[in-house]
């Protein structure tokens, strides 16, 4: 008799592992808790599925168990892999050490995967969600636990992903699920991810880009540094430089320590050289006001906020700025060190966390959000009204960064702007609302901490005469 294999976890590694266990004879099951397997790769590498790099060594890969990663890829590398591929019909391309399939479409990996999992009669069974893993030691089997069901294996396969995208399946269940073995679980942190920071002067720059270098910092010692295209959100850091120190910062917040991250908008400079630069600048434009002194150094929005900083007003003719200040000022433009307090990520899993303490499910939908305020609070109203039918508490999570265009008089106030475009949504609703809260605890140029409403928002509104 074959072997009983269960899989859990319909997604790449999962359809993977269970195509090559029934090559090797033995009889799989699949149980995935989305509706269809195989849903993240449609969004990897924009929709095409870089399914992989030749340039696949130890080095691009970090954590802890860095040690087993050899043995990995010694044993199923790059050349077998497109091996594999090759051999269910799929022609491969090449573009920069990347690998996609020839059609440019992330559709033809999934599909061709799937069709695998057919003819090697793998049985898949989606909207499965396995709560439960014990080990039968009388039976000598493995004991997996559905919605009011059961299996009875001999192996079980555990491919359900991490925390990176709750949107897609990957929510933490399988550390759960590994736990309930006695594995001990190393704590997720986010990688990839924006960085928040304690300072409110980001509003200032928000939306601006430019190059840059940053270092990380952990109690005073550097311990990651950066360069590339820095994007400056009104919570703290984004852009890729930004995204290849989270996991670092991460871990030495985890660790209770003082994480600052110093950023240069020189990065070409060193302090000599800096100095100099100032110095024949000032020769040729020493009459101009500060604010025009810096035109064209970098963006404006960073000269004037580093001014503020520095203390010199942008008024102030150059020449007059004294040496003291202009030292103060360059220091800044070298190395402007800001203190991180986590990632949006971070808060949002800190969200998820409260909201299960208080019954809810919670389910964050993104941690990338990017759009204009009204924008976000009428799709989370669209997802409200989805939903409103189920039995269960939900919690739906957003996190990222919204933008209001002000006309008018207005004050803007992103997360109030939020929570009004979200009230005509969910209006007549019961049992639901919408918060909209900034990470710095300020709705912008407000008085207000956040924006709320619920199913009668609208009608109180409209009771009073505002429409």
């Amino acid at each position: 008799m074959s072997r009983q294999i269960a899989v859990i976890g319909g997604g790449a590694a999962g359809m993977m592992a269970a195509v090559q266990a029934a090559a090797g004879g033995a009889a799989v099951a699949v149980y995935e808790k989305n509706d269809r397997v195989g849903k993240k790769i449609l969004s990897t590498g924009n929709g095409r599925c870089n399914f992989s790099n030749e340039a696949m060594g130890e080095q691009f890969y970090h954590g802890s168990g860095t040690a087993l990663f050899g043995g990995v890829l010694s044993a199923f590398g790059v050349a077998q892999t497109k091996a594999f591929f090759a051999s269910l019909g799929m022609r491969i391309k090449e573009r920069d050490g990347y690998l996609y399939p020839a059609s440019d479409q992330a559709s033809t990996v999934l599909d061709l995967l799937r069709y695998e999992l057919d003819r090697r009669r793998v049985a898949v069974h989606t909207e499965e969600a396995v709560r439960t893993i014990s080990f039968d030691k009388n039976k000598e089997k493995f004991l997996i636990g559905r919605q009011g069901k059961n299996g009875c294996y001999d192996a079980v396969v555990l491919c359900c992903g991490g925390q990176a995208a709750p949107n897609t399946g990957s929510d933490g269940d399988g550390f759960r699920l590994a736990g309930q073995f006695g594995h001990r679980i190393v704590t997720p942190v986010p990688a990839l991810a924006a960085v928040c920071c304690e300072e409110k002067f980001f509003r200032q720059v928000a939306g601006v880009r430019c190059d840059a270098v940053l270092t990380l910092l952990a109690s005073g010692q550097t311990v990651g540094r950066e360069r590339g295209e820095l994007q400056l959100t009104d919570y703290g850091l984004s852009g890729i430089p930004a995204f290849q120190l989270c996991r670092t910062a991460a871990y030495a917040l985890l660790g209770k320590e003082r994480v600052t991250v110093r950023l240069s908008f020189l990065p070409d400079f060193d302090e000599m050289s800096c100095g100099l630069f100032f110095s024949e600048r000032l020769k040729m434009h020493g009459e101009d006001e500060m604010d025009v002194f810096l035109t064209g150094i970098v963006n404006k929005k960073i000269n004037r906020l580093l001014l503020k900083l520095a203390g010199i007003r942008e008024t102030q003719r150059a020449k007059d700025v004294s040496a003291e200040a202009f030292h103060r000022l360059q220091k800044l433009y070298l190395g402007l060190e800001t203190v991180v307090t986590g990632s949006v990520r971070n808060l949002c899993l800190g969200a998820a966390q409260a909201c299960e303490a208080l019954g809810y499910h919670p389910l964050i939908l993104t941690d990338q959000l990017c759009c204009e305020a009204r924008e976000a609070g009428s799709f989370l109203a669209s997802v409200a009204k989805t939903h409103q039918d189920s039995r269960q508490s939900l919690a739906f999570l957003a996190g990222g960064e919204t933008i209001v265009h002000l006309s008018g008089t207005g004050k803007g106030g992103r997360n109030q702007e939020l929570a009004l475009a979200a009230a005509e949504g969910i209006s007549g609703l019961r049992d639901t609302a919408v918060f909209s809260i900034g990470s710095d605890g300020t709705d912008g140029p407000t008085d207000a901490d956040g924006g709320y409403c619920d199913g009668g928002t609208k009608a109180r509104l409209l009771s009073r005469g505002i429409d």
